[in-house]
């Protein structure tokens, strides 16, 4: 907690002095708004994330500006954790699989929250078409 102390300036007005400083950090992750978004599938767990596997690679070119780099690790047998990052944005994310459905939870900075309603049909959009691309004959 701060400390405040008054000290005599020779007058009847005491003059502010702070003893401490407090330091506040906010993380990203603090000022991100969670964006979760369920991509139904009945591909089976194992080979959704084969298709995962498969396709995060050409993730960045399905990115609008161009440019984009998309970074991914396992944490987990079932979820694939990425970064994206495009126009000096990063965008954490991770994807957990199930067997029915993908989730998606992006966790969007707060420069990009009222943007969050387009971004949710893109990767809807986008997560569908790349569960498509798969080399089965297994439609999703």
């Amino acid at each position: 907690m701060d400390r405040i102390g008054y000290h005599a300036t020779g007058g009847n007005r005491p003059k502010l002095r702070v003893t401490e400083t407090i330091q506040a950090t906010v993380s990203p992750a603090e000022m991100a708004t969670p964006i979760i978004i369920d991509i139904p599938h009945s591909l089976g767990r194992d080979e959704a994330k084969r298709r995962m596997t498969n396709g995060v690679g050409k993730l960045a070119s399905h990115i609008p500006g161009g440019a984009a780099t998309v970074t991914h690790h396992w944490p987990s047998q079932d979820q694939m954790s990425l970064i994206v990052a495009t126009m000096g944005v990063e965008v954490p994310c991770t994807v957990d699989a199930e067997d029915a459905r993908l989730r998606v939870t992006l966790l969007l900075p707060a420069m990009l929250s009222l943007m969050s309603g387009p971004i949710k049909a893109i990767v809807q959009q986008q997560g569908e078409r790349l569960l498509l691309d798969g080399k089965s004959g297994q439609k999703v």
